[in-house]
């Protein structure tokens, strides 16, 4: 692995023209292939995640997941855009925080960690240049935004 070992990228400030650069030149265009296969990406992602956290699967067992797919294409689109300095995403975060804080669908914290690990091994299968590279920009670009939610619970 390189000097930007996900490990390494979570614990260390990103200045915010390099968190900009990495969200606009990496982790957009990555998003955008993964999209490109439509449903199944969403789709092999939520079946990865059930797998993972048998749990999870039972949240979803009555939900349109279409509508799922779109909802969660969404919030990575704003988890981006909030390392981009958005206000309107930093606000949608917001609220997804409320909704899956204690109070709303209680997603523990320690789920998120699982969500990304999932996240990652789906843009891997779904984007062919994804690497380690693009995977320690992922991490970073998500870091923001996921933090903001995880201190709503």
């Amino acid at each position: 692995m390189t000097n930007s070992e996900p490990s390494e990228t979570q614990t260390l400030p990103v200045p915010p023209e390099r968190l900009r650069k990495l969200a606009e030149n990496v982790v957009r265009p990555s998003f955008r292939v993964c999209c490109d296969d439509g449903d199944e990406f969403f789709d092999d992602f939520y079946a990865t995640l059930s797998e993972r956290a048998p749990g999870i699967g039972a949240m979803f067992a009555h939900v349109d997941m279409q509508q799922q797919n779109r909802l969660i294409r969404r919030g990575v689109e704003h988890l981006i855009d909030f390392a981009l300095g958005s206000a309107e995403s930093a606000e949608e975060l917001r609220r997804v925080a409320r909704t899956h804080g204690r109070q709303g669908l209680n997603v523990a914290p320690e789920l998120y960690a699982l969500w990304v690990d999932t996240l990652m091994e789906t843009i891997r299968i779904h984007d062919p240049q994804a690497n380690d590279e693009v995977e320690a920009a992922w991490r970073v670009v998500l870091r923001g935004g996921l933090d903001l939610i995880i201190a709503g619970y």
